[in-house]
């Protein structure tokens, strides 16, 4: 039995898990659309890591969404993939096997994409889509959120003078938001991603932390560290500026 966790691997006389139009099987086991989606995701990731250049993302993109398709028929899948798959293997080995490696043990930037590729798939407010906003928010979280944790938040790169939220995180040993860069486009570009960073700061709420704001007086009325802001006014947290530094301290 290929899948004993899978109720459709339980009935003999099914193809490919009850949906030939999707997937493809001839040995009854694995779905060869699912592994050329797979490998081609992994490629993609392994490609952005060595070199993030636009092409690299696009190629991403165009993978995922791919992937992401209901109801793409199989050799929709295998002609699209297998073009650009074949040169990759022929070409690169070598790379294809350490990019393999690397999605088997879900490093951060590998784990991530996947889960936020899942999100985009999952319908909303569902157990599964509320289930991959925690796990991304968690996936994104740096350091310990704890009682009396300090969280950094601000501007991504260095503004008047001042440093960034994650390199002051860094220095001072604060807590940040940080997720792969892939994950987060492919979630920002599909609107998902306030979800992820609401997450984080319920939890950084629940921990019982307080936040540090890197220049609140410099910041544009859409951003995200606006929103930030304004979501946590609303939980009851004050802005005060303490020797110099902004804050939002527990209510």
């Amino acid at each position: 039995m290929p899948e004993p966790g899978n109720p459709q691997s339980l009935n003999r006389y099914a193809y490919a898990n009850n949906n030939p139009l999707k997937y493809r099987d001839p040995s009854g086991h694995i779905p060869i659309d699912w592994l050329l989606d797979v490998g081609g995701i992994a490629f993609d990731i392994y490609q952005l890591i060595r070199e993030p250049s636009q092409e690299n993302w696009q190629s991403l993109a165009v993978d995922v969404g791919l992937w992401m398709a209901p109801y793409t028929p199989a050799i929709a899948g295998v002609v699209l993939h297998s073009g650009k798959t074949a040169a990759r293997l022929a070409s690169h080995a070598d790379e294809v096997v350490d990019a393999a490696r690397m999605a088997g043990h879900m490093g951060d930037g590998a784990h991530a994409v996947l889960s936020a590729s899942m999100l985009l798939k999952a319908s909303e407010n569902t157990p599964e889509a509320l289930a991959l906003v925690k796990a991304l928010a968690k996936q994104g979280t740096k350091g310990e959120l704890k009682q009396g944790a300090i969280v950094s938040l601000g501007h991504f790169g260095e503004v008047l003078g001042r440093p960034g939220y994650i390199d002051w995180a860094k220095k001072t040993g604060a807590v940040y938001l940080d997720l792969d860069p892939a994950a987060y486009e492919m979630l920002h570009s599909a609107g998902k991603w306030w979800e992820v960073n609401r997450q984080f700061l319920d939890d950084a709420i629940a921990a019982g932390a307080d936040f540090h704001l890197q220049l609140p007086n410099a910041i544009k009325a859409d951003s995200y560290f606006q929103r930030e802001i304004d979501y946590l006014i609303e939980k009851g947290y004050r802005l005060v500026k303490e020797n110099g530094e902004f804050w939002l301290r527990r209510p």
